[in-house]
């Protein structure tokens, strides 16, 4: 097997097994692809593949002539099974079925991996040597990365804190978040500033339920996706994985959000210091290319009571307990507050809703979206989302 991709599949191919077919079809029927998918999965191949070439063109910008060379003799086989007619790799009957295989589906995992891996296939298509082949692989992942996160925006860790893909159904972008427009320039500007290299603020989102805190932080995908913003999702179970997460994605040339939704801890946990210390770095800093984003319905996240603000508890320093449970919100150098709407800024959040869903305005159904939101708990705009989709069903 070549020794820079270590994948099964691209391993059959080299070795000219048909078997491989059924793994190129169902993973272009995952993808959405079509045309030559033999090409297309080689592609993917080389865009998953982490390795010591891969790895310094995203995060040098500039390999040596020294790994050019040896990359280009590792690539070679490579270059010449892309070249080669899938015929001649999986014989007659099933190479002219991967030829031109027809897409099975309108929906793909990942729109934009589909979209990656094309653009790589077509511009590995137009190469003519194993040089340009290699120079060209080289391009693509100055501009676009290697591994996991070239295919993705967004990520969650599995079991042993390795960050894996997940969907979000759909692009969000910030026009679709009505209002707001103080919290989502700030956040904006921040995020633009580590996207420039520059240091960012850690940044806390807090405020009542459905006010769109969580989404505007989803929304950062559309809007910087495409520019290298990754984000991944941590919940606080995982704060154990932490250090080691970062350790891991300090030096890629990518920019990290690790973010923390609902983000809140009882009077009798203790696991918010471990979070205190990754924001305030300890002996390292926290990575510049690294910023955590939190949410939570809390100001100071940590729950207080009015049990803290007695003085007749046994414990002599009762101020110092206090303050050490506030100074976890102090270490977010950006704190944004999300408040529920008014009742006018309600309306207006369920006329623009009616409006993109084709459904028409008029008082009857603003007195119906009033009369829903005391059923339902509240001005929010979830509320307000949720009532549109229940005319929606109507």
């Amino acid at each position: 097997m070549n020794r820079l991709y270590h994948d099964t599949t691209l391993s059959a191919l080299l070795d000219k097994d048909a078997c491989a077919v059924h793994d190129i079809i169902k993973w272009a029927s995952e993808y959405g692809m079509s045309g030559n998918i033999v090409r297309s999965y080689v592609a993917y191949a080389l865009i998953k593949g982490e390795n010591a070439f891969s790895l310094s063109c995203e995060y040098t910008r500039k390999p040596s002539e020294e790994m050019i060379q040896y990359a280009q003799r590792e690539l070679t086989p490579i270059y010449e099974l892309f070249r080669a007619p899938a015929q001649e790799t999986l014989g007659s009957e099933y190479g002219a079925i991967a030829e031109n295989w027809k897409k099975v589906s309108r929906r793909s995992r990942s729109a934009f991996a589909t979209r990656i891996i094309s653009q790589l296939t077509r511009k590995l298509s137009r190469c003519e040597s194993a040089r340009q082949f290699t120079l060209a692989l080289s391009d693509f992942y100055n501009t676009h990365g290697t591994g996991e996160f070239a295919l993705d925006y967004a990520f969650r860790l599995d079991d042993g804190g390795t960050p894996k893909a997940i969907s979000l159904d759909g692009v969000f972008t910030f026009d679709k978040l009505i209002g707001l427009d103080a919290q989502k320039s700030a956040l904006i500007s921040n995020t633009r500033a580590m996207l420039a290299g520059k240091r960012a603020n850690n940044v806390l989102l807090y405020g009542d339920g459905g006010s769109g805190k969580t989404t505007c932080v989803k929304a950062l995908t559309g809007e910087f996706g495409e520019k290298g913003l990754r984000i991944i999702e941590i919940y606080r179970h995982e704060l154990r994985h932490i250090n080691a997460l970062i350790d891991s994605i300090k030096n890629r040339g990518y920019k990290f959000i690790l973010f923390m939704d609902d983000l809140s801890f009882e009077n009798n946990e203790t696991d918010y210091k471990y979070l205190k210390a990754l924001i305030d770095g300890g002996l390292e800093p926290i990575p510049q290319n690294v910023a955590v984003y939190a949410t939570s319905n809390r100001r100071h996240i940590v729950k207080e009571s009015w049990k803290d603000k007695e003085d007749n508890d046994d414990e002599l320093h009762r101020g110092d307990t206090i303050e050490e449970k506030l100074a976890l919100a102090k270490r977010f150098g950006l704190s944004l507050y999300f408040p529920s709407p008014d009742q006018r800024q309600y309306l207006i959040i369920v006329r623009a809703l009616a409006e993109r869903a084709g459904i028409k305005v008029d008082a009857q159904l603003e007195a119906d979206a009033l009369r829903w939101e005391l059923r339902e708990g509240g001005k929010s705009g979830r509320t307000a989302e949720q009532f549109i989709a229940s005319r929606l069903h109507l």
